[in-house]
């Protein structure tokens, strides 16, 4: 299980959305599917045997999240963590969605790093 707070940083890789600044996180108890519609939220979220491994593919509604802001925000990817959850890895690919119609505003792969402090 992962919890407690987390240093997160963002390299971009390619696309436009621009940077994502450093930021600190909370993780009260590990996220699952069943939670995302109280979120607003859609898509899935699936771990592996051994929870090392987190596949996800959600969408959620407007929120100003770092330097984006947004009326919806896909984010599709696979974290890494390592056995006692205190740091990870994750490749995500982030496509912001604005206005409301659908268009795409920009769309952006980062490498993630997690640390807990």
């Amino acid at each position: 299980q992962r919890h407690g707070t987390y240093r997160v940083t963002y390299v971009q890789q390619s696309g436009n959305c621009g940077p994502i600044l450093e930021t600190v996180s909370t993780i009260n108890k590990q996220p699952q599917t069943s939670d995302l519609a109280s979120l607003g939220c859609t898509g899935s979220i699936s771990y592996s045997d051994d929870n090392c491994e987190v596949t996800f593919d959600t969408t959620c509604p407007a929120y100003n999240f770092n330097v984006l802001s947004y009326d919806k925000m896909t984010e599709r990817g696979k974290a890494i963590w390592n056995v006692d959850g205190s740091s990870g890895t994750a490749t995500e690919q982030v496509i912001i969605l604005f206005p409301a119609n659908g268009t795409i505003t920009c769309s952006s792969v980062y490498n993630m790093s997690l640390h807990r402090l």
